[in-house]
């Protein structure tokens, strides 16, 4: 969220979940556990008497077409090796941010996101259950998404999601600076709180309205632009474009292509040949890396270029264009394939920082869960 998002939010209401959620210009951790605790108080938050797991659904619109995102909401298991995947690499001031909450609330105020690829029988299964059942919660967030929650409470269901999972694959979507937090704050305090190796954590399949956006880099140069044209003619074919031309030819090259947005022109950066891959993945483990456009961008582009150290990233194409203004140069990338996450984070590696945005976002507050020592 953006700081006038937040400003907005925790003015709108009281109990707004962001007033717990996001430290203020002071970091007064100390204030948010204590504003998060009279809550529970006033019972404004309130605790379930049963074990549950919470079926999610979301319904949304993007670029005119309607998706459907199944999940459910549960523990997660930390400590156990060779099951959760991760597939970015992180920052360290979010963590930081995180570890302070975690450490000051003693809670998961919000869950991170796992894919399991293939499809999840017991998704279907409960949704046909459940879908004709009034939910415990339903609404429509600030981008006009549509959620409803049920409560699973059933024993035999409840059963069936731990079978569903066995000798299943996990991966995570989003969410990895809490899972490091998490692990990290589990292997400190491990011997104070109960169940402290498992993380609240949405599930959900590859099958059930999975939506990848792009994530565009703006940066700022310290040399002229002619010099960035000249490096990158070596080798890129480079073509300008009328903004129109350019949406048409970028989402339908099947090749290994850069959008490039400077001084108000578009281009298309299509490499020469693959051989020039062989020159840049020189080490056999970066071979699993050449279709994947972000990481050549941060390999071997950006290091040629003489940029500032800051990058800003965004979502959007125009939000992209309009940040680069006159002044700064907007790459624009295509989305990561779910296929290449699976398999470069399988296969151990990471994605540069932000590679993936799993749209939409999954609200916080729907379900918390706090330790118990």
């Amino acid at each position: 969220m953006s700081k006038d998002e937040i400003q907005h939010f925790k003015k709108v209401y009281p109990y707004n979940f962001s007033n717990v959620l996001v430290v203020d210009d002071k970091n007064d951790y100390k204030r948010l556990g204590e504003l998060f605790r009279s809550w529970i108080d006033k019972k404004i938050l309130t605790e379930d008497k049963k074990p549950c797991f919470y079926l999610h659904e979301q319904r949304f619109e993007f670029e005119n077409k309607l998706y459907r995102r199944l999940g459910f909401l549960g523990l997660l298991r930390i400590d156990k090796p060779g099951i959760v995947f991760p597939h970015e690499h992180t920052f360290g001031a979010p963590k930081k941010d995180r570890y302070s909450i975690l450490k000051e609330l003693k809670a998961n105020l919000s869950p991170i996101f796992i894919i399991v690829p293939g499809r999840l029988n017991i998704l279907d299964l409960l949704y046909q259950a459940y879908r004709d059942k009034s939910p415990f919660m339903r609404f429509k967030d600030f981008s006009n998404i549509e959620n409803r929650v049920w409560r699973i409470e059933n024993k035999s269901f409840i059963r069936k999601i731990y079978l569903g999972f066995f000798l299943k694959d996990l991966f995570i979507a989003d969410g990895h600076h809490r899972f490091e937090v998490a692990y990290k704050y589990f292997k400190k305090m491990k011997n104070k709180f109960k169940d402290l190796n498992y993380i609240l954590t949405y599930f959900t399949d590859s099958k059930s309205g999975i939506l990848i956006l792009p994530t565009h880099r703006v940066i700022k140069i310290k040399t002229d632009t002619k010099d960035v044209f000249k490096k990158l003619s070596k080798y890129f074919d480079i073509e300008r474009l009328t903004k129109k031309g350019f949406k048409n030819s970028f989402h339908n090259s099947d090749k290994l292509a850069f959008g490039l947005y400077v001084k108000r022109n578009y281009y298309l950066l299509h490499l020469k040949n693959d051989a020039i891959l062989d020159k840049i993945l020189k080490r056999d483990k970066e071979k699993i890396y050449r279709d994947l456009d972000v990481y050549i961008l941060h390999k071997f582009i950006f290091p040629s270029l003489k940029k500032e150290r800051d990058i800003i990233y965004t979502h959007s194409l125009e939000e992209a264009t309009k940040l680069a203004g006159r002044d700064k140069l907007a790459f624009i990338l295509k989305p990561a394939s779910l296929n290449n996450v699976f398999r470069i984070a399988k296969c151990g590696y990471r994605l540069p920082h932000k590679s993936t945005y799993f749209y939409p976002k999954l609200p916080s507050g729907v379900v918390i869960r706090r330790f118990e020592t």
